[in-house]
């Protein structure tokens, strides 16, 4: 009891190799002691001894051989195992589970825990077999539509499959779906739950006439549903090629008042010729912003459209999507018609918040279509009014003319890469965050200028102040993040990125639970959104180019091992890109949308270029690893290596291997970087930090290196090292003299010269802070 109560203290204190050593201890005394087992068990899980932990769980089940282990030492087991986030923890559990379910003569609890157990490790193949099982033995409802959720996932994914199952799998599931939809007797679909995951089979197996059944039968009518169901309905109808059927029930739903997108579009597609007529005598009460919208796409005519525009504008010219949303139809006008139209349209007196909105309107539309005049003046003229309207409005609301400055800003750097144009849109752009702080559209912006600019750490800020949160990590840090390794070569970053890992961290831990509270919970039409969020963020693209860029900082900054050794790894067949690539307002005119499915959307997969070039920085960060480590042999290399770093760790590699000529590659990269050095203009850009930041990375990697392998690399390299070192910091004083002395750039603006001043005195700050981050770095490596 003594030696427990000590665990007892080790474990509360956080001490875990000292509560293992005192359990050992105390094992050996008293061998098969079942709650020093479970103990020794807690201290392994937390110290993250994957191979130990698993033996001491099996130790700990076996420990109830005479009758089997019980339902409270397997869940107390799994509990604890699936904090590991590890395959092998998974193939462990489901297999002890699957075996204790025989011998306890199909214990129904241990079945359920070993169902729970597949479903919270994503194994489709061995869940059904789970689900199977119990539906055998004890012939539940539950347990049916464990068991179709179960298929429908194996469908979806086609996992583990031969052709013949492939085949048999659809016929198994259209059956499965069909007699709980048309049956009296029990399983039958009796929750909207129920209906729509049979109706998401269903529209999967493109089986439509089964679909339309479902949803205009018995079992539809007793259950209240989602009017998103309606427009499945529509959809359905449309497969079928049911068109007269799809208009009057799009005109049915939309008079009763469901204003949704979706049923106009399938209303316009089904009207054909008349859908401007059907349209415009449709009965509704209000002309919504779907109804005037849907009056413009199903316009037939120059003569419609512009009648069909003059009402939409007059009803929502007040609107922040007016670009977005008439754009695209604008192409079909004669440019004489453009002029009329934007003429009529700058009929705007600027006399509250919502006209300075419509001037902004006006303006995109304008510069869009090349048919912009003054626009700098009237961009600060229609945001310095706008100033004048929202001087009550709340901290977290964003100013009326914020588009103005974001257009004026487009305008300055997607025509010009001149860098008094770049330095006049941060100027411009920080000054409209002074007033709409939260306004995340200036700062995305922002953040991709001042990378230009050379000013990552400025770039930093803003995205920080967005707060990302979940999600967000694989979705926009991207704009900050993405191929960013050099141009700041700091803990700072590093530290960005490593916190950025934990969505991924969380979502192995937090979406099993999800799944298996929405399976006790019977919320069916979940199951398969939980599962996709999950490969999404398991097969991210993103998560692996984070992870390659903090192994690449690792070594840079002398941190090697606070990157995941997972990221060494062989990586997935395929990654899914998650990253929101069209998330910054432009003035960018778009082809007319199509029509929508009620379908869930597929995942973007990575392209095949993307793929290759991360499985060619993983084989470069795993070369790096084994040059750094003493005595252990290079044993892969880049055959095809794309980049300087890349070529450079190459050379290292074979002269490891003693290459004969490897020393000529190796010091072939040296010079070329080294000309581009020497020869560079002195002007602060994304372009010279990464240059540089290559530089002080490869004198880095040599000085690691050398010092591991202090014979034939540091004598073959070390002159051309100290010639890049050389180089590099020479362009670093270089350019750092010429910020100092750089003369005030001259910016035309309606702004406050003080606010202009302090903007680029803060840039050439940050651009300093760069360089020194850089000449620091190579004085360290001492060549």
């Amino acid at each position: 009891m003594q030696a427990i109560n000590a665990v007892y203290t080790a474990l509360d204190q956080g001490r875990f190799t000292q509560a293992l050593s005192q359990c050992e201890r105390a094992l050996k005394r008293t061998p098969g002691n079942k709650q020093l087992i479970y103990l020794k068990l807690v201290c392994l899980v937390n110290i993250g001894d994957v191979d130990a932990a698993l033996k001491t769980a099996q130790e700990h089940i076996d420990a109830e051989q005479a009758k089997g282990p019980s339902i409270d030492t397997l869940t107390a087991t799994a509990d604890l195992l699936k904090h590991l986030s590890d395959d092998r923890v998974d193939t462990f559990l489901i297999e002890a589970l699957s075996n204790a379910f025989e011998r306890s003569k199909r214990d129904e609890k241990i079945g359920r825990l070993w169902f729970m157990s597949c479903a919270r490790a994503g194994r489709p193949v061995e869940q059904r077999k789970a689900a199977v099982e119990l539906q055998k033995t004890f012939v539940s409802r539950d347990y049916f539509f464990w068991t179709v959720v179960s298929l429908y996932l194996l469908y979806t994914r086609r996992i583990g499959g031969s052709n013949q199952t492939d085949k048999l799998l659809p016929m198994l599931l259209h059956r499965m779906v069909v007699k709980a939809a048309t049956s009296t007797d029990e399983p039958r679909i009796n929750t909207s739950e129920e209906l729509y995951l049979a109706a998401e089979i269903l529209q999967a197996l493109e089986k439509h006439e089964d679909l339309l059944q479902l949803l205009t039968g018995e079992t539809a009518k007793r259950i209240a549903l989602a009017p998103d169901v309606a427009l499945l309905h529509a959809e359905v109808l449309a497969n079928l090629g049911r068109t007269e059927e799809v208009a009057t029930f799009c005109v049915e739903r939309i008079t009763a008042g469901q204003d949704d997108w979706l049923l106009y579009t399938r209303l316009i597609e089904a009207s054909g010729k008349d859908a401007y007529r059907t349209i415009s005598n449709l009965d509704v009460s209000k002309k919504s912003r779907n109804h005037l919208l849907a009056l413009v796409r199903a316009s037939d005519g120059p003569e419609n459209i512009l009648v069909a525009l003059d009402l939409y504008w007059n009803g929502l010219r007040q609107s922040a999507v007016v670009f977005e949303d008439i754009s695209p139809y604008l192409n079909t006008l004669p440019r004489e018609r453009l002029k009329e139209l934007f003429f009529s349209m700058d009929a705007v007196n600027l006399a509250s918040a919502q006209d300075v909105i419509a001037a902004c309107n006006v303006l995109r539309l304008r510069f869009a279509f090349q048919l912009s005049e003054n626009l700098q003046k009237r961009c600060l003229e229609v945001f310095s009014t706008g100033l004048k309207h929202g001087t009550e409005l709340k901290t977290t609301d964003n100013q009326p003319g914020n588009d103005a400055l974001l257009l004026l800003a487009e305008s300055l750097t997607t025509t010009s890469s001149s860098q008094d144009d770049l330095l006049k849109a941060v100027v411009i752009l920080e000054h409209g965050a002074r007033f709409s702080v939260h306004d995340f559209q200036i700062r995305l912006r922002l953040v991709a200028l001042y990378r230009r600019l050379g000013a990552w750490n400025l770039a930093a800020a803003h995205l920080k102040s967005l707060s990302l949160k979940q999600m967000q990590h694989d979705t926009l840090a991207h704009h900050l993040l993405d191929g960013a390794e050099l141009e700041y070569l700091s803990p700072a970053q590093l530290n960005i990125l490593v916190e950025g890992q934990r969505i991924f961290s969380s979502n192995a831990e937090e979406t099993p639970d999800m799944l298996a509270l929405a399976y006790t919970r019977r919320t069916y039409s979940k199951i398969p959104e939980f599962v996709d969020f999950r490969e999404r963020l398991s097969l991210s693209l993103w998560r692996r180019r984070s992870q390659l860029a903090i192994c690449r900082l690792a070594v840079i900054l002398d941190k090697i091992g606070i990157e995941d050794s997972s990221a060494y790894d062989n990586i997935p067949e395929v990654l899914i890109d998650n990253r929101a690539t069209n998330v910054l307002k432009t003035a960018i005119v778009h082809d007319v949308p199509g029509i929508e499915s009620t379908a869930a959307r597929k995942a973007k997969l990575a392209s095949k270029e993307e793929h290759s070039g991360i499985k060619r920085n993983l084989i470069m960060a795993k070369q790096l690893r084994e040059l750094l480590t003493s005595g252990k042999k290079v044993s892969e290399q880049v055959d095809d290596a794309q980049t300087v770093e890349q070529a450079f760790v190459a050379g290292l590699s074979a002269i490891a291997r003693g290459e004969k000529e490897a020393t000529a590659k190796a010091s072939a990269v040296i010079a070329m970087l080294v000309q581009q050095l020497q020869g560079e203009t002195p002007i602060m850009n994304r372009d010279l930090v990464v240059r540089l930041g290559g530089a002080a990375e490869i004198v880095k990697i040599f000085a690691l290196v050398s010092t591991k392998r202090p014979g034939p690399i540091k004598t073959a390299l070390q002159a051309d090292i100290k010639t890049l070192a050389l180089a590099a910091t020479s362009v670093c004083d270089r350019v750092s003299k010429m910020l100092d002395t750089a003369p005030q750039t001259d910016i035309v603006l309606d702004l406050a010269d003080v606010q202009a001043l302090e903007t680029l005195t803060k840039l050439r700050r940050a651009q300093q802070e760069t360089l020194v981050c850089v000449s620091s770095l190579i004085k360290s490596a001492r060549v």
